[in-house]
C-alpha cells in the first residue's frame, strides 16, 4: 500500500505545485511521488510554508526564492547541493544537515544567525542584505565567492579560505581585513565599513587595513 502524505503539505499553494507537476492530476500526494525528485523550482509561487519538503528525500537543488517563508527546514534533504532562499523572510537558517551543499544563496532575508559550519563543500556563498553580526568560513577551504555586504559585520576572518577569487562585504562594520592569504583573489568591494588605517594592498583594487 503506498503512503498518502497529502496533509504535509500545509500550504495550500505548496501542496497545489507538487499536485500539478508531480501527480498527474491525481488530488492524492504519494510520497512514490516525489521522493526521486531531484530539482524544485518554486520561486516566486506565494508560499508561507515549504511543510512537506521533508518527503523530497533524493533533492539536490532547491530555488525557493521571492516567497513568504519565516522558517525552512531541510534536515530531511541530506543531498542537497544548490540552495537558493532569498528574498524571503527568515531569521535564521541551519544548514547542519546539508553537508553536501556547493551554492548557498539566503540574501534578502532577516538572518541573524546562519549555521554552515557543517557544508564543508561550499564553493559560493550569497548571504548578503541580512542582519548578521557573525560570519564564520574557516571550515569552507574551496570557496571561492563570498558575498556578505550589507550586513553587520564586526569581522571577517579568511585565512582558511585561499580559494577566494571574489569577495564582496560593504556596507558592514569591519574595523579591518586582511586578505594577505588570499592569493586568487581579483575581486574585492569593501567600501562603506570603518576601515580606516591601510596595511594591506591589493592591485588594482584598494588598501586595507
Amino acid at each position: 500500500m503506498q503512503t498518502q502524505i497529502t496533509d504535509d503539505f500545509t500550504d495550500e499553494r505548496f501542496r497545489q505545485f507538487v499536485k500539478d507537476n508531480f501527480c498527474g492530476g491525481r488530488e492524492a500526494i504519494l510520497k512514490s511521488d516525489i521522493d526521486t525528485v531531484t530539482t524544485l523550482v518554486l520561486a516566486g509561487q506565494g508560499c508561507s510554508s515549504f511543510q512537506g519538503i521533508e518527503h523530497f528525500t533524493a533533492l539536490e537543488e532547491l530555488e525557493c526564492q521571492e516567497n513568504m517563508i519565516s522558517r525552512l527546514d531541510l534536515s530531511s534533504n541530506p543531498y542537497l547541493k544548490v540552495l537558493n532562499c532569498s528574498y524571503n523572510s527568515l531569521h535564521e537558517l541551519n544548514l547542519e544537515h546539508n553537508t553536501a551543499l556547493e551554492r548557498l544563496d539566503c540574501s534578502s532575508n532577516y538572518i541573524i544567525t546562519l549555521n554552515i559550519a557543517e557544508c564543508t563543500k561550499l564553493l559560493e556563498i550569497r548571504c548578503n542584505h541580512n542582519h548578521l553580526t557573525r560570519l564564520d568560513t574557516s571550515s569552507h577551504p574551496g570557496l571561492t565567492i563570498l558575498r556578505c555586504f550589507n550586513n553587520h559585520l564586526t569581522s571577517l576572518d579568511l585565512s582558511d579560505n585561499k580559494q577566494l577569487t571574489k569577495l564582496y562585504c560593504s556596507e558592514n562594520k569591519l574595523t579591518a581585513l586582511d586578505t594577505s592569504l588570499n592569493p586568487q583573489l581579483v575581486e574585492l568591494d569593501y567600501a562603506n565599513n570603518l576601515i580606516s588605517q591601510p596595511d594591506h594592498e591589493v592591485e588594482g583594487v584598494g588598501t586595507l587595513q
